[in-house]
């Protein structure tokens, strides 16, 4: 009779088995299942020797003991995949699909900022009658060429001009993208000529426009003309006359301990867009008649991205952090977004992408006279066979094959009503062959 009776519960078992296999509450394979069950008919077998309670089995007590056998394994699956998400909390996270990724290589969390939207509304400040007095004043003096702290005018002054007034700069003037700076710190000024000694920029980092963040500037001027990213900044331009910007470069701050920071991970209440200075421009001074007009330059950029250059003697794919150190130093800010490194330098206007190995794999250029291109004249210098998609800033990334190594990328800011053939935000060689690519 014994034998009898556990035939007929195993038979029970089974099915009951066979239902626990169809739950779809929790992902338990058969195999632990079947664990569980043959643990919970082992206790049970052994409390039916000791008690001889078998003639009291019923087939309604037996469904009923089946009935409390789901639920125990209900209750102890529901209580494993608890315990495996709390000790294992980042299964729960979906990383991007390499297919994603590919897509998404030039919208990593340096351009996180490059949305205006993700500077804080809230934290924003009202702006007084007397910065809406100095913002104002700035307009109108970028009109004439001109900043608010200093009575030089781009275009129309020389580099000489400069000298005659505060004599020599601090230190050996110093080249950005081609244009000799002279820095005069103790005056929060810096200014840029072309080979003609003409000014062609002049940048001011007056402490009362450093106090003023992205909002107010938007409050007092309105929506710019173009808004593109320099490095890990944000840069609003605005049209100041037929020969002459306003810009305004933006860095962002975390407000809780007033650091700079790149970090995405930071809340959107905790950071500020804040000016880091503001510029004067006079843009055709900066076109370098060596190399020709924009087509040209494009041209050549096209030439020497097809062996991995972009920036300097930089070639990717074979150059190191550890020789971009040894020239420029260390960057002003580091980020790794993927498995990518990205090293920040703002002085050179440049983006360094190291893979695990310190090797240089990508190098993005934010030269400003690329800034100063229009997608129509991309078009024209490098051809409309081209891949192009918007990423999530909404730029339009066009990209370029150039050979079985390297592939040139050319960054476009989006288009808006001010804006209908919007300029080159930034332009990356990449090195199609390294580890992050292909993954």
């Amino acid at each position: 009779m014994s034998s009898n009776k556990f035939t007929n519960l195993d038979e029970q078992s089974n099915q009951t088995l066979k239902h626990l296999q169809t739950l779809p509450d929790h992902k338990l394979d058969a195999e632990s299942k079947q664990h569980m069950l043959a643990h919970l008919l082992r206790e049970e077998k052994k409390d039916l020797h000791r008690s001889d309670l078998s003639t009291y089995f019923t087939w309604i007590s037996k469904g009923i003991v089946c009935s409390s056998l789901v639920l125990a394994t209900f209750w102890l699956g529901n209580s494993w995949v608890q315990q495996n998400q709390l000790t294992n909390p980042n299964k729960a996270l979906v990383s991007a699909t390499p297919s994603h990724y590919k897509e998404s290589r030039s919208t990593d969390s340096l351009n996180s900022f490059h949305d205006s939207k993700k500077s804080v509304g809230k934290n924003s400040q009202a702006v007084t009658p007397a910065q809406s007095k100095l913002l104002l004043s700035v307009m109108e003096r970028a009109k004439s060429g001109k900043v608010i702290n200093a009575d030089i005018a781009v275009k129309t002054s020389l580099a000489d001009d400069i000298k005659k007034v505060w004599g020599e700069s601090k230190g050996q003037d110093q080249v950005r993208f081609g244009l000799p700076t002279a820095n005069y710190p103790e005056k929060s000024l810096a200014f840029a000529y072309n080979k003609g000694e003409q000014l062609v920029e002049i940048i001011s980092t007056d402490s009362r426009l450093t106090a003023l963040n992205k909002e107010q500037v938007e409050q007092v001027l309105g929506k710019p003309q173009f808004v593109q990213q320099y490095t890990d900044q944000l840069k609003y331009s605005y049209s100041a006359d037929e020969d002459y910007q306003l810009v305004f470069y933006f860095t962002p701050i975390s407000i809780t301990n007033s650091s700079n920071t790149t970090d995405p991970s930071v809340g959107n209440h905790d950071v500020s867009l804040q000016i880091e200075h503001v510029s004067v421009v006079y843009p055709d001074g900066r076109k370098n008649p060596m190399l020709g007009d924009n087509i040209d330059f494009l041209q050549r950029i096209n030439e020497s991205a097809s062996q991995g250059l972009l920036v300097e003697d930089f070639r990717v794919g074979q150059t190191t952090k550890e020789q971009i150190e040894q020239r420029w130093g260390k960057a002003d800010k580091m980020d790794t977004p993927y498995k990518t490194t990205y090293a920040v330098y703002r002085k050179q206007g440049t983006v360094a992408g190291y893979d695990s190995k310190g090797l240089l794999i990508e190098i993005r250029s934010f030269d400003l006279r690329l800034q100063d291109i229009h997608l129509s004249e991309v078009k024209t210098a490098l051809g409309e066979k081209l891949k192009g998609y918007f990423n999530r800033n909404k730029e339009q990334i066009f990209t370029y094959p150039l050979n079985n190594e390297y592939q040139l990328q050319v960054v476009i800011t989006p288009v808006t009503n001010k804006n209908t053939d919007p300029l080159v935000d930034h332009v990356n060689v990449v090195h199609k062959q390294s580890e992050s690519w292909e993954t």
